[in-house]
């Protein structure tokens, strides 16, 4: 069996109303990409519903004794999966949702006995989820499923073992991503058998939190019904970075330096360091264009906080499609703008993959942003009449480092400084400075474990410093 799938957010809409898990990081892309992921994540529950419907549509056994689900890494929208099936006895079957590496794997086990089709029939409302408070008391979540809606698009499951464990599968999700830990979680498994078991009342799932270690341990959550037993596991997905506000950043630079009248372009400022560097510039006097790609809402808060704290001082938000960076060159020339100096912080989300071959798409990907992109950027600049444009662009200290799981960006940005430096003689008005830059505190390297960062205000004051 090899089953392909490509979930999109009209996939993440319908979830969310069958399973009453209205989690943003599912559904909201402004508010997904603040986070770590960078993007809508696929409902975990989703994935498993998909894949269990895929083996049924297949397999001709009826019946569901057990699951046990491991999530090794998060589903994106318009990521390409796919699926394979292995038998590993007469009753246990493995099966592995994949892209170039396992993503998901589904050990089911089947069963001779069936459950009924003995569900509340109703959809959910929308409703905000819930912030994690740790309690070890037994809590009662009440589920319900929509027959007409997953019957329409997931027959199979629903065939093969009956809507009450269908049921009860859909409402772990509502479970992990409204209530525990809720708001800021992150699915990471479970690990449950189907039986008769103690529980009369129907249509209920009884949890308590079973192991809490801080918000850098897994969650074990004891979760039970009456047809159900055993336990989720889940992480507090960390909450976005928030950098200080305006005033904050002019009392840590206190005027060393004087950029009064100067202008300066920080490419992909709606957040992270471009938001970082931005404020810094602004707190020496320098007026700033911030351009955006998606973060239009984010950019122009960022330089209302600007303007309205230093009247004399213009921070304007820019829109930019970095594939086609004339727009931008085009605003400069018509408005007389005089440029100093360009921060260049356009990136993807980084991410890797833990493989010898290396992946090209991505690579590919990482090589328009950090080189292509930038080549064009330098071209439309390079001809500005006789001013000296500065430039800085960001690096990385994994070049020198190394890190398995990230050859792809590790190259794409070794591939960068190549050009550069092979273009600097070429270049009449443009000076780039290039650093290596080690994990600042940014969404970028925001991470569920305990991960070591640098202060991105020192690490950037210093860089605008340099540049001036």
């Amino acid at each position: 069996m090899k089953i392909n799938k490509t979930f999109d957010l009209e996939d993440q809409n319908w979830f969310a109303e069958l399973s009453g898990d209205y989690n943003p990081i599912h559904i909201n892309e402004n508010d997904s990409r603040k986070l770590h992921s960078g993007g809508i994540l696929v409902h975990g529950i989703h994935t498993v519903i998909w894949a269990l419907d895929s083996f049924f549509r297949e397999n001709e056994r009826n019946g569901l004794s057990s699951v046990k689900t491991k999530f090794f890494k998060p589903i994106y929208l318009g990521q390409k999966l796919s699926i394979i099936s292995e038998s590993i006895d007469i009753k246990k079957n493995v099966i592995k949702v994949y892209d170039k590496e396992l993503l998901v794997s589904i050990i089911v086990e089947s069963s001779d006995v069936k459950f009924g089709d003995n569900i509340d029939d109703s959809k959910y409302k929308f409703n905000i989820p819930k912030e994690f408070k740790y309690s070890d008391k037994h809590n009662v979540l009440p589920i319900s499923l929509s027959e007409e809606m997953i019957s329409s698009k997931y027959p199979f499951i629903s065939q093969g073992v009956g809507l009450e464990i269908v049921s009860n599968l859909v409402g772990l999700s509502r479970l992990v991503g409204m209530e525990c830990p809720g708001l800021n979680s992150l699915f990471a498994g479970f690990n449950i058998t189907f039986n008769n078991t103690d529980v009369t009342e129907t249509n209920k799932i009884i949890w308590s939190v079973s192991k809490f270690g801080g918000n850098h341990a897994p969650i074990d959550i004891t979760v039970r019904s009456s047809i159900m037993k055993g336990f989720v596991q889940a992480f507090i997905r960390p909450t976005p970075i928030i950098q200080l506000p305006f005033l904050e950043v002019l009392k840590f630079t206190k005027n060393i330096i004087n950029l009064s009248n100067t202008y300066s372009i920080v490419i992909g400022g709606s957040r992270g360091l471009g938001e970082v560097t931005s404020k810094i510039i602004t707190s020496y006097g320098g007026n700033v264009i911030i351009t955006y790609n998606k973060g239009k809402s984010e950019a122009i808060k960022i330089c209302d906080d600007i303007n309205s704290n230093s009247p004399n001082i213009l921070a304007v938000p820019l829109y930019l499609d970095m594939e086609n960076p004339k727009h931008l060159f085009d605003y400069v020339s018509t408005n007389g703008i005089k440029l100093d100096a360009i921060y260049y912080f356009a990136t993807p989300k980084i991410k890797g993959f833990n493989s010898v071959e290396l992946d090209e798409d991505l690579l590919n990907l990482y090589n328009l942003f950090y080189t292509v992109y930038f080549s064009r950027l330098l071209k439309l600049f390079n001809n500005d009449s006789d001013n000296k444009i500065k430039v800085f662009y960001p690096s990385t200290i994994f070049i020198d480092q190394q890190n398995d799981n990230l050859m792809e960006y590790i190259l794409s940005k070794k591939n960068a400084e190549i050009y550069i430096g092979y273009q600097k003689r070429k270049l009449k008005n443009i000076d780039i400075l290039v650093s290596r830059l080690g994990r600042l505190n940014t969404d970028q390297n925001n991470s569920v474990f305990s991960v070591e960062t640098e202060d991105p205000l020192v690490v950037m004051n210093d860089i605008v410093l340099l540049m001036n």
